[in-house]
């Protein structure tokens, strides 16, 4: 699964980037919390189905149907305030023409969400001076 490839792609680290067990922890834990939580509280895409791997990229990407009421912004703050200093990107993107997309012929949405996590790459300045304070 994903927190597999989150491993193997550390293994391939940018000069210098290296996590402890819980940053990395904090990591797996966001993906899996911005996959599969709804705003009702309930978890769906308990299959993780929604997670890929990007070769090209070397990144997991996470998409999500963006809900009116709610967006899963607050799981990408949670995993930095949470330590998880790998690259993490979050976009939200719609269709040009502002139309409903369709998904699986029963399935449409007005917005994705897409988180980006890069396991080779730090997030740059904060994960530097994180570690300068808790030398």
């Amino acid at each position: 699964g994903y927190e597999q490839l989150l491993e193997h792609g550390l293994g391939h680290p940018e000069k210098g980037f290296e996590l402890h067990k819980e940053e990395l922890a904090a990591c797996k834990e966001g993906i899996k919390l911005f996959a599969t939580s709804s705003w009702r509280g309930q978890n769906n895409h308990k299959d993780l189905g929604n997670i890929a791997w990007s070769p090209r990229s070397n990144s997991v990407f996470v998409v999500r149907g963006k809900n009116k009421f709610y967006s899963n912004i607050d799981f990408v703050t949670s995993m930095r305030q949470h330590h998880c200093f790998m690259l993490v990107r979050f976009f939200r993107c719609r269709a040009s023409d502002r139309k409903r997309t369709t998904f699986d012929y029963k399935t449409s949405f007005g917005s994705v969400e897409v988180l980006q996590v890069m396991p080779s790459v730090s997030s740059g300045d904060d994960f530097k001076v994180f570690r300068e304070m808790v030398r």
